[in-house]
């Protein structure tokens, strides 16, 4: 009986360990550091902190159409409070990632991207980065699946919207308050083979109508 007893404990660690071992992350798996690319704060967008907001930001930084229901329909919010997302079931902690705080454990944290070829967009609290940036957008540009990005102190060239030039920032994201995704995958294009099948069908038709016409 014990040694049944010690056998399924070892099966029980053995399994912990798989799973464990399958949710870490590496430097490997998740690409190098997302650029970071344009941050602003809320008073550049007047003041007005709604989805509509953010998407016409980012759709300005971006030069390209950013819904509001892009934005809301992928926003993740953090917190305790019912129908918000705990931190460590969102993010994880890239185990070999930069450690910018300098106390031997890792700052750089990764999250599930919804596709390639995406941009990111996290909203923090006031106060981060030395002053009053509230919203980073980050480039993933189709490296891999995973956004990954540093918590602490970090010097970064990037467009400032509040002062419309590029200049080199401190990054300091450790109070983030939600993320939201947006895609900068092309709206699919149909192919010459699709365009001439469609033509040629549009055309039968209307060869058919004429003749029956004629009767």
């Amino acid at each position: 009986m014990k040694k049944l007893f010690l056998s399924i404990n070892l099966l029980a660690l053995l399994i912990f360990g798989l799973v464990s071992s399958a949710a870490a992350l590496s430097q490997t798996d998740v690409g190098s550091l997302d650029q970071l690319f344009a941050v602003t704060t809320l008073d550049a967008l007047g003041g007005n902190s709604s989805e509509t907001a953010e998407a016409s930001w980012v759709s300005e930084m971006l030069g390209i159409t950013v819904e509001a229901s892009d934005i809301a329909n992928s926003k993740v919010e953090f917190g305790d409070d019912p129908g918000e997302t705990p931190y460590n079931s969102f993010f994880t902690i890239v185990d070999d990632g930069r450690d910018i705080s300098g106390d031997g454990t890792s700052d750089q944290w990764a999250f599930d991207l919804i596709g390639e070829n995406s941009a990111f967009l996290l909203k923090t609290g006031t106060g981060q980065g030395g002053g009053s940036y509230q919203y980073w957008l980050f480039l993933n540009l189709a490296e891999s699946d995973y956004a990954t990005f540093l918590i602490g102190n970090e010097y970064y060239s990037v467009f400032d919207d509040v002062d419309g030039a590029t200049k080199t920032i401190t990054l300091d994201i450790s109070n983030i308050e939600s993320v939201s995704h947006v895609s900068l995958a092309p709206a699919p294009v149909p192919e010459p083979s699709t365009i001439l099948l469609l033509g040629g069908g549009l055309l039968g038709l209307g060869i058919y109508g004429r003749k029956r016409g004629k009767k």
